[in-house]
């Protein structure tokens, strides 16, 4: 397992952690504060109910002792004719006057409440003179039909089309903790202290745009922006129709053609544009044009600066984990030749007059040079075997890991996003001309295109190979943990040189790369040719690597820096070989066969991620 993949994605797996657990707590307070909002309703309908039933049984019990002492009145007199009834209706109500008044405010009471339950639909009771009783009879009638005349609301049921409390249900079970629980009455605290929570502010605060920033609100115009087009309309719009004013040779144009409008009420001839309003629409045309490209180019350079700053930190972290995971597959290979005091693999031409660096040693070195031994030498055919040798066994080691894909997941996902479009590289990672040139990079200097011309292949073969491997792991063990120190023998370090240069020669067709030694010479020609000219690499987000020193903290070597490090060709006798020669042609396709099947184990794990996603 990857160690720097979590140490790379903690922050942000954190942080997503945090945020989610928050909201899943918010919307439990939110919940659980509706569950007691809908309780307490019910509670409170209910004691409501209680006390009308309570009413009602009140208003029985007073109309059948109304009733038993009409029938027991009319019983004495005998008399049932309607002037008795109505004469002995008056003389109850005169002296039963308390209980009328009784019934009355028990009316009165069933009405409050039957309007706290139903709003403002019940009809106002208010009796005009209270003196006088067949007005009190009157009302209290009139009221109890109202009463019974409309149904009693239903007792109040939870909604289960609350979409913000039921959206919450599907939520995964919580496992508390104490922390949680402080939160979430932390929370409940602060919702009920700093929030009016009624129906309409709960709503609101669980509504999708509630979550819209204030400056997005302010941008969000919609009527600034209908009344610019509005404007806009107008001063085109035609005084004698209701469509958009043309230029007089597209009404010519019409009549020759014998386009004629269809007749309308009210329609006046066609007047033509005028020489302003042509200027003006075509000023207006060529305003939007660069202002959409104004708007498009923000965008992009706005996605430049997050996704250049996103690589950049990628690199740091994949840098080191690369690294550390190729000094463990080569680390024994390299130990061998720092150990090994009896083993020479150092096949380079030695003479301390070629190498020197001033006078006319610097351009007549070479025609007095002592080379090594020739080629049919025993040294010389056994130092070449050692050599290709161990530069074999890199290979088979880098093709042994790939096949066995032991890769840690990490450096995957790392891979697949260095290789993909849309790719900016940061000015810490300098990209060699030929890089340049192959990959084809767009106007702000991203990458497109990456599965044509073996694109994607040449650039992550140059980051494991030559700028981890070779530069690092090989020429700079010390740097990787391989090597104890920097004090190395002239032997390993020639032998280190010796390997180093062989890898490069294999990738060198490959990748299109420059032979060793040959960067100097392109800085002066092309110092000479272009002297005026000032490149603004900052909007390409890369350096040159032959005129331009690198960022000061990269690891990342420049071509220049590489070369270097390594054995020129001049001196590399081997490098025109026949044996060399098909040996490297030989390296060259195991090495393009181990890359393909790597990238497309690349593509493939993240396209079943993607549809797993």
């Amino acid at each position: 397992m990857d160690p720097y993949f979590h140490h790379y994605l903690a922050g942000y797996s954190n942080e997503a952690w945090l945020v989610r657990r928050r909201l899943e707590l918010e919307h439990e307070q939110r919940r659980l504060e509706a569950r007691r909002r809908s309780s307490v309703r019910q509670s409170r309908q209910k004691a409501i109910f209680e006390q009308a039933k309570q009413i009602e049984e009140v208003l029985t019990q007073i109309e059948e002792r109304q009733a038993r002492t009409a029938v027991n009145h009319n019983g004495r007199n005998g008399n049932k004719s309607q002037f008795g009834q109505e004469d002995q209706q008056l003389i109850v109500d005169t002296q039963n006057g308390s209980v009328q008044e009784v019934l009355l405010r028990v009316v009165q009471q069933n009405i409050e409440l039957q309007r706290l339950l139903m709003g403002d639909k019940m009809p106002t009771f208010a009796p005009e003179s209270p003196d006088s009783s067949t007005t009190l009879v009157h009302q209290l009638n009139t009221a109890i039909e109202d009463v019974t005349r409309d149904p009693m609301p239903t007792p109040f049921q939870e909604s289960t089309s609350f979409s913000p409390c039921g959206a919450v249900e599907d939520l995964p079970a919580l496992d508390w903790t104490e922390e949680d629980e402080k939160l979430l009455e932390k929370l409940s605290t602060e919702a009920t202290e700093d929030m009016n929570l009624t129906d309409e502010s709960l709503m609101h605060a669980l509504s999708p745009a509630s979550n819209l920033t204030e400056e997005f609100k302010k941008r969000d115009r919609p009527d600034i922006r209908h009344e610019s087009r509005k404007r806009l309309l107008q001063q085109l719009q035609s005084t004698a129709s209701s469509g958009l004013r043309r230029p007089q040779w597209r009404i010519a144009m019409d009549i020759e053609n014998g386009v004629v409008k269809p007749f309308e009420e009210g329609d006046k001839e066609e007047q033509p544009m005028s020489m302003q309003e042509i200027f003006r629409s075509g000023g207006i045309a060529v305003m939007a044009t660069i202002e959409l490209r104004r708007l498009v180019l923000q965008s992009k350079l706005a996605e430049r600066s997050k996704i250049t700053q996103d690589i950049q930190t990628m690199l740091n972290v994949y840098f080191d984990a690369t690294r550390l995971w190729l000094s463990k597959l080569v680390k024994p290979l390299v130990l061998s030749l720092l150990q090994d005091q009896s083993l020479d693999i150092d096949v380079s031409v030695k003479s301390g007059f070629l190498t020197a660096s001033k006078g006319l040693s610097k351009k007549f070195g070479a025609v007095f040079a002592r080379r090594s031994a020739t080629t049919s030498t025993s040294e010389h055919l056994s130092k070449c075997i050692k050599l290709r040798v161990r530069t074999k066994g890199l290979i088979d080691v880098f093709v042994r890991a790939i096949d066995k894909w032991t890769v840690p997941k990490g450096m995957q996902e790392f891979w697949t996003r260095f290789t993909a479009d849309g790719v900016y590289f940061p000015e810490s990672y300098p990209l060699f001309d030929c890089e340049r040139q192959l990959l084809g990079l767009d106007s702000l200097g991203a990458t497109r295109e990456m599965h044509l011309n073996d694109r994607a292949e040449i650039l992550l073969v140059n980051f494991i190979w030559l700028r981890v491997l070779i530069a690092q792991v090989l020429l700079q063990p010390w740097e990787s943990g391989v090597a104890p120190t920097r004090e190395l023998s002239k032997l390993a370090t020639a032998n280190l040189k010796s390997i180093a240069t062989l890898l490069y020669l294999i990738m060198m067709q490959r990748s299109r790369l420059p032979p060793v030694g040959s960067v100097n010479e392109q800085r002066s020609a092309f110092t000479r040719r272009s002297s005026d000219v000032r490149l603004d690499r900052s909007q390409l987000g890369t350096t040159d690597d032959a005129h331009e020193p690198p960022h000061t903290d990269s690891p990342f070597v420049t071509l220049k820096q590489l070369h270097a490090l390594l054995i020129p060709d001049k001196l590399f006798a081997v490098a025109h070989e026949e044996d060399m020669a098909a040996f490297v042609e030989e390296q060259q396709q195991r090495l393009h066969d181990a890359m393909t099947k790597l990238l497309a184990r690349l593509r493939t794990t993240s396209g079943i991620e993607a549809a797993t996603k």
